[in-house]
């Protein structure tokens, strides 16, 4: 929200336009910048995780789980490409929003989306398909359940569940890099 609501309001945002930088550079810059701390964030909630998979007796709750090295990588295949397709989708509804204020009630809706897919698995389990990948938060879901049972999937569908996460940010920002071409939006107060 900060590297483009926040940034407008501040009129920040009109200085760096100033800047001999292209607009797209603009943007894949703010969200490589966003990517760092989402990654921090992912890398340290996985540490976290693994603690406490170690802490808790799981097996004696009738929970099986695994969650070594391997799980990790697995983990963060699965992960790292939602998380560049969340910043990317997060800069561009940021862009859109008139204010900050706006754009922390567009993420909050828009952050309840992750738990829609987990709340249905839990609910009626499904026999992942690779369909499925083409689904963002899905598809990862599915990943993640099945790594973390011990039951990684294919290639195919860590890869295809990663293409799709990087396209839809490409596209994100394309249209991040568009809105900053467009007066209306960058001095929207």
């Amino acid at each position: 929200i900060d590297v483009t609501a926040g940034e407008r309001e501040r009129g920040s945002l009109d200085l760096l336009l100033v800047c001999p930088v292209s607009r797209g550079a603009l943007v894949v810059g703010k969200w490589l910048a966003t990517n760092v701390a989402a990654m921090l964030a992912l890398l340290v909630s996985m540490a976290a995780f693994a603690v406490a998979v170690r802490a808790v007796p799981l097996e004696s709750l009738g929970v099986k789980a695994r969650f070594g090295p391997a799980e990790m990588g697995y983990v963060l295949a699965a992960a790292m490409p939602l998380a560049l397709f969340a910043s990317a989708l997060q800069m561009l509804l940021s862009t859109l929003a008139r204010s900050f204020k706006e754009a922390q009630t567009y993420l909050q809706l828009f952050l309840m989306l992750p738990f829609l897919p987990a709340v249905y698995l839990a609910l009626s389990p499904v026999e992942p398909r690779l369909w499925m990948m083409t689904v963002p938060i899905l598809g990862q879901d599915l990943l993640l359940s099945d790594i973390l049972r011990g039951e990684t999937m294919g290639a195919g569908s860590f890869a295809l569940a990663a293409a799709v996460c990087v396209s839809l940010s490409a596209a994100c920002l394309f249209a991040t890099a568009r809105l900053f071409e467009s007066e209306r939006i960058i001095f929207a107060r």
